[in-house]
């Protein structure tokens, strides 16, 4: 069987599944992901362009591969702004923390766990140095393990003292934490590569944590990566009059059997507090 026939089916069976759970919605999108389009009419020209339909559903592998290069671009955005900025402070450095949980409860139950108990800890002991932040991802391991990994620039706390106050919090001993020398472009890399994980593994796996982490946030930030966020700016230009005027929707989906000429887009990114 062919890649495309494997995804094919993948999809199918991962359609099937949402389905059972209920999740009737993001089965429909994810089925018919990539094999239709939206039909705008320019207010302008009045010509008919196309938007391809994507489902954006967390477990579709192509919607996640496009979802994790934007937010790679983002990140590095963000870093690069305050780097600019000379927010940066003079001897501190980069640094990668690792946590868990036990293996107690759902899943679900596990990810709220270990997010709720390292907003904890991050405040306990970095919250108020001024300058320090985080950006930080959630991952649901084999056999159900639910990690968060931060990648953090703050100063030095005693690697013995967080994993005593973690077990204390979660009753979870593994608390790992290691000084790197990261360029920004690996800072944003390693977040992201946890984003492409979610999209990764059998059928069962992916409706499962699918359901663990569905209303929640993989990926996240703290401290000054918090208050610096990326606006994004989509300027969709008519192909046939090379004008930005707005559009009508004519046709909500139809198969790319009738799709027309696509529409030219233009991104703008700005980084600004707030």
């Amino acid at each position: 069987m062919g890649k495309g026939g494997w995804m094919d089916e993948t999809r199918e069976r991962l359609a099937e599944f949402l389905q059972s759970c209920g999740k009737h919605k993001a089965a429909w999108r994810l089925k018919n992901c990539g094999t239709g389009y939206i039909a705008l009419r320019c207010r302008a020209c009045g010509e008919v362009s196309r938007v391809r339909f994507t489902c954006n559903v967390r477990i579709c592998g192509e919607c996640v591969r496009r979802q994790s290069k934007e937010a790679l671009k983002k990140i590095l955005a963000v870093l690069l702004y305050l780097d600019r900025m000379r927010s940066f402070r003079r001897g501190w450095t980069w640094k990668l923390l690792t946590v868990t949980t036990r293996s107690e409860g759902s899943e679900r139950w596990r990810v709220g766990l270990v997010k709720r108990e390292f907003h904890n800890l991050w405040h306990r002991y970095y919250g108020r140095e001024r300058g320090a932040g985080c950006f930080y991802a959630v991952e649901i391991g084999e056999g159900g393990n639910v990690h968060l990994h931060a990648v953090m620039y703050a100063p030095y706390r005693e690697r013995d003292e967080l994993k005593r106050y973690w077990e204390r919090r979660t009753g979870a001993y593994i608390v790992d934490i290691r000084m790197v020398r990261f360029g920004l472009h690996h800072v944003a890399a390693y977040v992201v590569k946890y984003m492409m994980k979610e999209a990764e593994g059998d059928v069962e796996r992916l409706v499962e944590n699918y359901m663990a982490m569905v209303g929640r946030r993989r990926i996240g930030a703290k401290g000054i990566f918090y208050n610096v966020k990326v606006v994004e700016e989509k300027r969709s230009i008519c192909a046939f009059c090379l004008k930005w005027a707005g559009w009508v929707v004519v046709l909500p989906f139809r198969l790319l059997l009738e799709c027309g000429v696509p529409i030219l887009t233009r991104v703008i990114w700005r980084v600004e507090f707030g």
